[in-house]
């Protein structure tokens, strides 16, 4: 780990890549480009576990994107042995993740799987609904492969949508949470459909 001028903590690798751009998928699905990740950078990955609408996890009783930041803190924890911090992708009307997760200083570096594919080169290009992404989050934090529904609350800016399962608490009549899809390139990668809070999904992980 290398720390950012801000004293945070970045994670420091090499990459064998060639370096060429990717291209996204004309589907909106994953690409294999090859762009060289940054030595510094920040990673990215779907969640291993997965939660129902109320974010049911062994973190306690504390909010529930309180227990969404702790269950990607414990994966990864486990799966890196420089692990620094780690938040979820989630959204509620009260708490946005573009506001929650929004770099702090230095620390606005581009974000990468955990193989070093590129994903995005900043906080803007993430939170950007008209850019897509340069690669799908498509590994979870062990490196394996995983396309499928991802809890988020989010829409493509990182503001809250409608379906947040009302604040992930499940209550209410027929609540639902927006869904995105782990792969996808698309503004689909977070929001464009929802599920019902009863159903388990992932989560996706980011280091701050």
């Amino acid at each position: 780990m290398d720390d950012g001028l801000d004293g945070s903590s970045t994670h420091t690798t090499t990459s064998a890549d060639d370096g060429t751009d990717s291209t996204p998928g004309t589907d909106g699905t994953t690409t294999t480009g090859s762009e060289e990740c940054p030595a510094t950078h920040l990673r990215i990955f779907v969640s291993s576990a997965q939660v129902d609408g109320t974010i049911t996890s062994n973190c306690g009783t504390v909010a529930a994107v309180d227990r969404a930041d702790c269950l990607c803190q414990t994966l990864a924890d486990a799966a890196f042995s420089d692990a620094s911090t780690f938040q979820a992708w989630l959204s509620t009307e009260e708490d946005p993740v573009r506001d929650r997760l929004a770099p702090k200083g230095s620390n606005d570096l581009p974000f990468c799987l955990v193989d070093g594919t590129v994903v995005v080169h900043d906080w803007a290009e993430l939170t950007n609904p008209d850019a897509p992404l340069r690669n799908g989050i498509a590994l979870d934090e062990l490196g394996n492969s995983f396309n499928g529904f991802v809890w988020t609350g989010s829409d493509a800016a990182g503001e809250a949508t409608a379906a947040t399962c009302n604040g992930w608490t499940g209550s209410g009549e027929f609540p639902t949470g927006e869904r995105g899809e782990a792969g996808q390139t698309s503004s689909a990668w977070t929001h464009g459909a929802t599920s019902g809070c009863g159903n388990s999904l992932r989560l996706y992980c980011l280091e701050r």
